[in-house]
């Protein structure tokens, strides 16, 4: 589809009026076969306006979607669906919203954690992984701790193919997000020593070598930090395994700066520590922001349906 591939091209602004074009001559339509094609277009120019800092213009996008395709079985219109759920919980995270991304993870959940298609059935575990990392994240250490235990009941049952090479680090990156979660939870509950031995668990499946796990290493070790886990049991766990360390060398030397050790890096090196503790900071900042003030606040199990 055009718009899909001005999307792609990063012309989102072209790509928001082609799907603009395509709705107002076909968004009437509500033949079973031609929904999964709206329900891409949808899902199309939501992750446009996305890009273009209107979130809140993309969620009633994603929202159109599962107002007009929740309940289909047709797997192109529910593979949309997952995307619509999982999209709008990063939308809601933009905008600070942080139950509500916690809702959509839920919904994504509820609707395709028992799916017979493995792609969806990704998309379920993948939206649990997401949950129980933003319930640590905003305090919810109980709740998340729970999701984390689900997670490893999904990786225990995962379906093993000896015959497809992405079972297995699939596996690995699933493990890697129940401990690297588990880990914040227990942080914030001040259970630093337990926090470090899921820390170290999560190292240890950890996938060195993939630049969106590496990324998500940073992001979780900022938010130990943030909750006072100290820099120096981090690098203990850290330089346990050169191996595993030598693509981690900036985060190295700022949890070493962080510590206030005298470490001496590549002028290109200290560049990027220096952008990591800055994450440091907001990551600090984000725990005054977003923390949920209590153990028992309930999140709601499903998303609401869409008034539109």
């Amino acid at each position: 589809m055009r718009g899909g591939a001005q999307h792609s091209l990063g012309d989102y602004a072209a790509a928001i009026d082609t799907c603009d074009d395509f709705m107002r001559r076909f968004g009437s339509w509500h033949h079973e076969t031609f929904e999964a094609v709206i329900a891409e277009t949808l899902v199309t120019r939501g992750c446009s306006k996305a890009h273009l800092g209107d979130d809140p213009g993309a969620i009633r996008d994603y929202d159109a979607v599962v107002g007009r395709c929740d309940g289909t079985r047709d797997p192109e219109t529910r593979a949309s669906l997952a995307a619509a759920l999982m999209s709008k919980a990063l939308a809601c995270q933009g905008l600070g919203d942080r139950l509500a991304e916690i809702r959509s993870y839920d919904a994504v959940v509820e609707r395709f954690q028992s799916s017979d298609v493995l792609h969806l059935r990704r998309d379920a575990a993948l939206a649990l992984s997401c949950k129980s990392m933003a319930q640590a994240d905003v305090g919810l250490a109980d709740e998340a701790l729970a999701s984390c235990k689900r997670l490893e009941e999904a990786v225990r049952s995962w379906p093993r193919n000896e015959e497809d090479p992405l079972t297995e680090p699939w596996v690995d990156w699933l493990t890697w997000r129940a401990e690297g979660a588990r880990s914040l939870a227990l942080a914030v509950q001040e259970n630093h020593r337990a926090a470090l031995d899921s820390f170290r668990a999560a190292y240890a499946v950890f996938l060195a070598d993939d630049e969106v796990t590496t990324r998500q290493m940073l992001e979780l070790v900022a938010s130990l930090v943030a909750r006072g886990v100290p820099p120096q049991d981090l690098l203990a766990v850290l330089e346990s395994d050169p191996a595993r360390s030598a693509g981690l060398h900036p985060l190295i030397v700022a949890l070493h700066q962080q510590a206030g050790d005298p470490v001496r890096a590549p002028r290109e090196t200290e560049e990027v520590a220096a952008d990591i503790r800055d994450r440091f900071r907001e990551a600090e900042e984000r725990v005054r922001r977003d923390h949920v003030p209590s153990r028992g606040a309930p999140v709601p199990d499903a998303i609401p349906q869409p008034s539109e």
